[in-house]
C-alpha cells in the first residue's frame, strides 16, 4: 500500500464516501441545546450571583482589574468581555435573551457564523468577568466547542440542509476530534496522578457521598458492594485512558470507542449532579459518528432527502482554506496543552490565552474524603445568647435538612450550591462573597433569595446571620432520613448590618 493510500485506508474512506452532514446536523442541535441551558442558568441566577446586587458584582471586579491594569484597552486585551462596560441587570437578562434566541434557532436547524460568534461573545464575556460563579472547566470547553463549530458552517448561509453548503471535510472537524481526545485522556490521567486512591481503586467507596452536588440515585450506588465500586474505578481508567486513541483509528473503532464513551458518561449522569460537563461530552461525541453510522442506525427514509445529495457548493473558501485555517490554529495552539498533559504536574481545566481557544480539561483528579457542608441560619433576635432560637436557609440541591431527599437537576447549574462545596473544604469563611451572603440575606435581598429554596424570615430580614460547619454522611440502609450529620464547629460567627 502506498503513504499516499495510508489515510484514507486509516479512516475507512477508500471503497465509500465518508460524509459529515448528518452529524453536523445533530451535533449543532445539540450544541444549541447546551446554550439554552447556559442561558436559562444566567437568567435565572445571573442578577443574584454577578449583577450589581449580586453576591460577587461583575461593576466591583471592573474596578479592580482597571486599577490593575491601568485602562480599559488593556483589561480588553488581557480578559474581553462586554461585561466590563455594563453589567447591569438588564444586561444579563438582555445577554440570556440573545443566547436563548440563538439556541432556539440552532435547535430548530438554522446556524451560520453569525449566530456562532454571537453566541461566543456572550459565553466568553462571563468566561473572562464573572468570577468565581463562571469558572468552570465545562464554561471554556463551551467555549472552543462554539469556536470550531465556526468550521461546520456556512459564514452567512443558516439552514444546516445539505443543500448549498460548503463540503465539510476530515479536517474540519479534526479540532472538535482532537478536543474529545484531550478532554477523556486528560481527565484519565490527572486522575492516576492526582489521588492514590485512584490506583488503589477506592475513590468510589466515597465518592457518591462527597461529590458536589449528589441525587437521589447517588444514595443507591453508595450501598453498593465494595468490588462493585473496584469495578467502577477500573472501568473508569479503561474509558479514559483507553478508549480516547480509538477516536483517532478506522471509522468502526471510532464508532465503538464514541459509543463506549456515551455509554460511560449516560452512567456518570445517574450517579450525581455534575452540570452540564457529561451532557456537553455526549454532544461532543456525536462529530465521531459520521454518515455511515447515522444511515445504518436510522436508514435513509428517516433523514432529510436534503441531507443525502452531493452539494453543488465549490466555494474554495469553505472547501479548503477555512480547514486549513482550522488545523493551523489547533496545532499552533495545542503545544501548552500537550505539554501539560503529558507533564507530572498536569493541572485541571487550564487555559493558555484570553480566548480560550485550545485549553486543558480534567474532573476529579481528587477525591474528598468527608463531606462538610456550611449551614446558614438567621434569628430574629435583638440579643444572641444561648437561648437564642436559629432558623436554617435551605438552598435548592446542596444537602441541609437531613429529611429532604437530594434533588435531581442535571443538565441545570446551580452555581450557589456549587461555590458552597468548596467553600466548605476550608475550615473558616474565606471567599468574600460568602460574607456578602450573608450581608445581603440581613437585608433580605430579593435576587440573592431567589437562589434558595427555602426562606425562613418572609416577612422581615432577620437581625442575626451565622454560618456553622457540619460533617455529612449517608444515612444507613433503613433509616427515615437520607442524611446524618454532626455539627463540627462554627464558620462565620454572628454577625449583624450594624
Amino acid at each position: 500500500m502506498k503513504w499516499q493510500d495510508f489515510w484514507p485506508k486509516l479512516y475507512g474512506r477508500a471503497n465509500c464516501k465518508t460524509s459529515y452532514w448528518v452529524t453536523r446536523y445533530f451535533y449543532l442541535r445539540g450544541l444549541g441545546a447546551l446554550y439554552f441551558i447556559a442561558a436559562t442558568i444566567l437568567f435565572f441566577q445571573g442578577p443574584g450571583l454577578i449583577g450589581p446586587h449580586g453576591l460577587a458584582p461583575i461593576q466591583n471586579t471592573t474596578a479592580s482589574m482597571l486599577e490593575r491594569f491601568g485602562s480599559m484597552l488593556e483589561l480588553q486585551k488581557n480578559f474581553p468581555s462586554l461585561l466590563w462596560i455594563s453589567a447591569e441587570d438588564s444586561t444579563l437578562y438582555i445577554m440570556a435573551g440573545v443566547m436563548g434566541l440563538g439556541s432556539a434557532f440552532m435547535v430548530l436547524g438554522f446556524c451560520n457564523w453569525i449566530i456562532l460568534i454571537v453566541m461566543w461573545i456572550c459565553q466568553l464575556s462571563l468566561v473572562n468577568s464573572a468570577w468565581p460563579f463562571y469558572g468552570f472547566g465545562w464554561e471554556t470547553m463551551l467555549l472552543e466547542m462554539t469556536f470550531f463549530s465556526l468550521f461546520l458552517c456556512h459564514p452567512w448561509r443558516w439552514s444546516l440542509k445539505r443543500v448549498r453548503q460548503p463540503t465539510i471535510s476530515y479536517f474540519s472537524i479534526f479540532p472538535l476530534y482532537w478536543m474529545l481526545f484531550r478532554l477523556m485522556f486528560g481527565a484519565g490521567l490527572i486522575k492516576i496522578r492526582g489521588d492514590e486512591c485512584w490506583l488503589n481503586l477506592t475513590c468510589m467507596d466515597v465518592h457518591y457521598q462527597t461529590q458536589p452536588n449528589p441525587h437521589f440515585l447517588s444514595w443507591f450506588y453508595h450501598q453498593m458492594p465494595w468490588w462493585f465500586h473496584r469495578f467502577e474505578v477500573g472501568f473508569t481508567h479503561f474509558v479514559e485512558l483507553l478508549v480516547p486513541f480509538g477516536f483517532l483509528l478506522m471509522a468502526k473503532v471510532r464508532w465503538i470507542s464514541v459509543l463506549i464513551t456515551i455509554l460511560f458518561q449516560l452512567v456518570l449522569i445517574s450517579t450525581g449532579n455534575l452540570a452540564f460537563i457529561n451532557w456537553q461530552t455526549i454532544v461532543l461525541c456525536l462529530i465521531g459518528l459520521d454518515d455511515r453510522f447515522w444511515h445504518w442506525i436510522l436508514q435513509k427514509k428517516y433523514l432529510d432527502p436534503n441531507l443525502s445529495k452531493e452539494s453543488s457548493s465549490t466555494h474554495s473558501l469553505c472547501n479548503k482554506a477555512l480547514p486549513a485555517i482550522a488545523m493551523l490554529i489547533v496545532l499552533s495552539l495545542s503545544y501548552r496543552p500537550l505539554m501539560n498533559m503529558i507533564s507530572p504536574g498536569q493541572r485541571m481545566n487550564e487555559s493558555y490565552d484570553p480566548f480560550h481557544l485550545v485549553n486543558s480539561y480534567g474532573l476529579f483528579g481528587s477525591i474528598t474524603k468527608k463531606r462538610f457542608e456550611v449551614v446558614v441560619e438567621g434569628t430574629l433576635d435583638e440579643k444572641v445568647s444561648d437561648q437564642t432560637v436559629w432558623l436554617a436557609y435551605e438552598f435548592p440541591c446542596k444537602p441541609g435538612d437531613v429529611n429532604r431527599r437530594p434533588c435531581w437537576i442535571t443538565p441545570y447549574h446551580l452555581r450557589l450550591d456549587w461555590q458552597m462545596w468548596f467553600s466548605a473544604m476550608r475550615p473558616r469563611l474565606q471567599e468574600p462573597w460568602l460574607l456578602k451572603l450573608g450581608e445581603k440575606l440581613l437585608q433580605n435581598e430579593a435576587r440573592v433569595l431567589s437562589l434558595m429554596s427555602h426562606n425562613p424570615f418572609p416577612d422581615q430580614p432577620p437581625k442575626w446571620v451565622r454560618m456553622e460547619l457540619y460533617l455529612y454522611e449517608w444515612a444507613p440502609s433503613g433509616s427515615k432520613n437520607w442524611w446524618q450529620r454532626q455539627r463540627v464547629g462554627e464558620y462565620l460567627p454572628p454577625i449583624r448590618l450594624r
